[in-house]
C-alpha cells in the first residue's frame, strides 16, 4: 500500500484550514502494523518533531502518523480561549483525525487499535478529542493537556469511553496548562468510563521527559498487546 496516497486521500473531507496538511509516516507499514499512533505536535513545532517518539518508544510492531497543522499550529490562541478565537481550527484539528480513524477502519485498524497522543496543543487535542468523540481507543495519551474551552468551562460528560486507557501527566506549575485544568479533565473523563492514569511531575518544564516516555513504552505493551 502507498502509505502517502492513503494518508493524502484521508484528509481530503477535512475542514479548513488544516485540510490537506502533510501527514508524516514513520515504524511499520501500515498494512503489516499490529496498531497505529497517532501523534499530534505543540504550538510552532512540526510533525519531524514529535514523530521522534517512535524510536524513543522502540515499538516497531506500530505505525506512527504525525499529522501537520497549517502555519505549526493547531490554533491560534491559548486552549483556554473561546471559541470565538479558536473554535473553527479546533473543529478543523478534530475533523483531520476523525478522517484518519475513518480510513483507519476501513483498513481494519478500529479506533481501539489505534493510540491519539501529542505533547501541549497536540495533548489538548487528544483529550479533547476523547471528550468530543466517546468510545474506545487503545490509548489516549496526553503529554502536558487538558480539554479545550475557556476557563469557566464545566465539561459535562457525556459518552461512554468504554475503559478507554488514558495517560495523562504534566508539571506542577506549567506555565501554559494550569493543573487545576488537567485535574478536571481527568476528573470529566474518568467520569465518562475512562481509565486515566494522572501523574504531576514537580518542576517539569514545558517539554517531554524520559520518565514519560518509559511511562508511554510500558503502557503500549499493556494496552495494545505488543511483545516487549
Amino acid at each position: 500500500m502507498d502509505v502517502q496516497q492513503f494518508l493524502t486521500f484521508g484528509t481530503q473531507d477535512a475542514l479548513p484550514p488544516h485540510a490537506g496538511q502533510r501527514i508524516l509516516h514513520a515504524g511499520a507499514p501500515l498494512e503489516h502494523a499490529k496498531g497505529v499512533v497517532i501523534l499530534l505536535h505543540g504550538r510552532g513545532a512540526s510533525p519531524e518533531d514529535i514523530i521522534g517518539l517512535a524510536t524513543e518508544l522502540q515499538a516497531p510492531q506500530l505505525c506512527f502518523l504525525a499529522p501537520a497543522a497549517a502555519e505549526s499550529s493547531w490554533y491560534p490562541q491559548s486552549f483556554l480561549a473561546g471559541d470565538s478565537i479558536n473554535g473553527a481550527h479546533v473543529a478543523s484539528a478534530h475533523s483531520v483525525i476523525e478522517a484518519l480513524f475513518d480510513q483507519l477502519g476501513k483498513h481494519g485498524l478500529g479506533p481501539e487499535r489505534c493510540v491519539l497522543g501529542g505533547f501541549s496543543q497536540g495533548a489538548c487535542l487528544s483529550l479533547d478529542h476523547a471528550f468530543r468523540f466517546p468510545r474506545r481507543y487503545g490509548l489516549i495519551l496526553a503529554y502536558t493537556g487538558g480539554l479545550i474551552g475557556e476557563p469557566s468551562a464545566m465539561f459535562e460528560p457525556r459518552g461512554d469511553l468504554a475503559g478507554t486507557p488514558i495517560d495523562l501527566s504534566a508539571g506542577d506549575n506549567d506555565p501554559f496548562v494550569p493543573w487545576q485544568r488537567v485535574e478536571q479533565s481527568a476528573r470529566v473523563l474518568n467520569a465518562m468510563g475512562a481509565a486515566v492514569d494522572l501523574v504531576q511531575y514537580t518542576r517539569l518544564p514545558h517539554t517531554i521527559s524520559r520518565t514519560q516516555v518509559e511511562r508511554t513504552r510500558r503502557a503500549l505493551l499493556e494496552h495494545l498487546g505488543l511483545a516487549p
